[in-house]
């Protein structure tokens, strides 16, 4: 079995019988797709979650990390508050101005009304 088939080739053999739903399930995992072979995206954020009222410094954060992922920020840049604040102002993003990311999320569809 060739583990360098694309996930077309995995689901017409699958879907041919010439795979096993294990295999196939496997093959699938391997490269970031669910059982059924469709991409798992991350949910968006909610933009109710999000409003100045329930705001804390973890929900800042995590606004600032999917900002960051739409950059396509490396995971070290993400983990790290320092560096992720660095990266996101050199794109014109203050991490400390709520309103800021909001509207970024929302304009790049990664947050939801």
């Amino acid at each position: 079995m060739s583990e360098s088939w694309n996930i077309y080739e995995i689901r017409a053999r699958h879907e041919r019988g010439e795979i096993s739903d294990g295999e196939f399930a496997r093959l699938s995992l391997n490269r970031g797709l669910g059982f059924l072979g469709f991409a798992a995206r991350p949910a968006k954020l909610k933009l109710s979650d999000f409003t100045d009222e329930n705001m804390d410094s973890s929900k800042q954060l995590q606004m600032a990390r999917a900002c960051g992922e739409v950059f396509g920020l490396s995971s070290d840049v993400l983990n790290s508050t320092k560096e992720l604040a660095v990266e996101l102002g050199r794109r014109g993003l203050d991490i400390r101005n709520n309103g800021q990311m909001r509207a970024y999320l929302l304009n790049n569809r990664k947050m939801k009304r």
